[in-house]
């Protein structure tokens, strides 16, 4: 074998290590400075900008996994330039998203995080590339949209574990529900008699077929638990939701919520969180009499756990005054109670102002009630009430009562 051959066969075998990986090299160019303290993390490649070994989890939109704010999830690298692909869904605008990446000493992992899509070792909206296995990313959504982030060996393999938060921002618009099926009938009863159990997690088919048609949906709730009812529309142009709780012995309805319009659209969302056990009944119409079409409705279910959302704490203070002063005996009481009737805190004290901070359940429609009670030389009593909502954008409620109602002595024939 000549010189010449054997230099080109060693320049063939260099060239090829070279493509088989990017390895701890020291790269120097006109965007790669060299820092003798600091690997550098990109590589050279040919045909490609992104020379990445494919990902357990893949790198495109659709087989990214689903990881919720708050959510923590456990994976591992198997060799060096191995990836696994996370995506946050519907994150509402402004809101500030966090990435923690906590992995084997003896390997070093990387974390990428962008916006819209998934992110590269070149393309990202924040890096944590430290010589460890421990990241921090973030990135604030300018609008409603997906968070893409990506763990990425740099070197070695091993377990990780990552967590998401996500903080403040719009609350982000629902996802669409999906198409309906071809059939446009639906087995839904015209009175709450006939009404169609609809369980958490369920998404069912709706149609006001005729002019005045009416669904009605029965939903047993979890004392404790936060609900969510909303409808997408389909061909119905326009959706009203209005719920209802039986009383008396007849079971009558009583409605206790109605909406018309959410989320700057013309479909329709209740959200509730009861104290005790109960049994409701919604009905779904068309906003006006004329209109008919289909539509989705779906109900979603989030009940206390280990991990409560965001440790959101909701809260109401209510401060009420009346004139109870004027006649002996007199009391001043506060009542709140949930949606259906369900008193969550009651006191009653003698004066002329009463205040009161009060810890909800959860979110969800709640009334504040103030009386004014004299035992005697008054007739009748004063009140106000005020029906108000906590929820994750609101948790805080301040309610301002007066109950105050003039004292008049009865007739002489009373006393």
């Amino acid at each position: 074998m000549s010189m010449r051959s054997a230099i080109n066969g060693l320049l063939v075998l260099i060239m090829l290590a070279l493509l088989a990986g990017c390895g701890n090299y020291f790269i120097q160019g006109p965007d790669i400075p060299k820092d003798d303290d600091k690997k550098t993390k990109d590589c050279i490649s040919v045909g490609s900008s992104d020379a990445t070994l494919p990902a357990d989890g893949g790198i495109s939109i659709h087989s990214a996994t689903l990881i919720s704010p708050g959510g923590t999830v456990s994976d591992s690298l198997s060799r060096t330039g191995d990836m696994d692909m996370f995506r946050v869904d519907n994150v509402g605008g402004g809101t500030l998203v966090t990435a923690e990446l906590s992995g084997p000493t003896s390997a070093d992992f990387d974390l990428y995080i962008r916006q819209s899509s998934p992110p590269t070792t070149g393309a990202y909206d924040d890096r944590g590339y430290t010589s460890t296995s421990s990241e921090h990313v973030e990135v604030t959504a300018s609008s409603t949209g997906h968070i893409y982030i990506m763990v990425h060996s740099y070197r070695g393999s091993g377990n990780y574990t990552l967590r998401t938060e996500g903080q403040g921002g719009l609350p982000p618009t629902p996802e669409p529900l999906p198409p309906p099926p071809d059939t446009e009938q639906d087995d839904h009863g015209d009175d709450a008699n006939h009404a169609t159990s609809l369980q958490p997690g369920a998404v069912l088919m709706g149609n006001i077929d005729v002019p005045g048609d009416v669904d009605f949906f029965e939903i047993e709730v979890t004392p404790g638990c936060s609900y969510t009812l909303r409808t997408t529309l389909d061909t119905l142009e326009d959706s009203v939701l209005t719920a209802y709780v039986r009383r008396g012995l007849l079971g009558t309805l009583e409605q206790v919520a109605e909406n018309d319009d959410s989320h700057n659209s013309l479909a329709s969302e209740l959200r509730w969180t009861l104290v005790s056990a109960e049994s409701l009944i919604v009905r779904a119409r068309a906003f006006s009499t004329s209109q008919t079409g289909r539509y989705h409705i779906a109900l979603q279910r989030s009940c206390p756990g280990p991990h409560p959302s965001m440790g959101i704490a909701y809260k109401v203070n209510v401060t009420a005054v009346s004139n109870i002063s004027t006649a002996p005996g007199g009391a001043l009481s506060i009542i709140i109670s949930d949606m259906v009737g369900n008193v969550v805190y009651q006191t009653l004290d003698h004066g002329d102002a009463l205040s009161v901070n009060v810890l909800l359940p959860g979110p969800g429609l709640f009334t504040a009630s103030a009386a004014a009670i004299a035992e005697e030389y008054c007739m009748g009593m004063g009140t106000d009430s005020e029906r108000f909502l906590v929820d994750e954008t609101n948790p805080v409620a301040e309610i301002s009562l007066d109950a105050s109602q003039p004292c008049i002595p009865p007739p002489e024939s009373f006393r």
